[in-house]
């Protein structure tokens, strides 16, 4: 399930609420703990941070349950490995250390 990045927490919870209707309250919790940190600032007890984590994995658990297997199988490999490391070959042009003797 693709969800668009303008969504808030609160609305891309709603959304995968109702795709995985059994997980609903571990999502809607899930949702509450990140808004929580993130738009209220406030620090998480040891006892939140692994309810969270437990709601994060039966979540990530039903999503990937739901996926085809050709899709789970087709996760595992990734093309960009048959290509080397793109970035060690990336040279800056411009910024701090342009146009000074290496």
């Amino acid at each position: 399930m693709r969800l668009p990045l303008h969504l808030t927490i609160a609305e891309k919870a709603e959304r995968l609420a109702a795709a995985h209707p059994d997980h609903a309250p571990a999502i809607q919790a899930l949702a509450r703990t990140l808004e929580a940190v993130n738009y209220g600032g406030r620090s998480l007890s040891r006892d939140e941070v692994d309810a969270a984590h437990e709601a994060w994995a039966a979540v990530v658990t039903e999503t990937r349950r739901r996926r085809s297997w050709r899709a789970r199988a087709l996760g595992w490999f990734d093309v960009r490995r048959l290509f080397g490391d793109r970035q060690a070959r990336l040279v800056a042009r411009a910024g701090l250390g342009a146009g000074q003797p290496a």
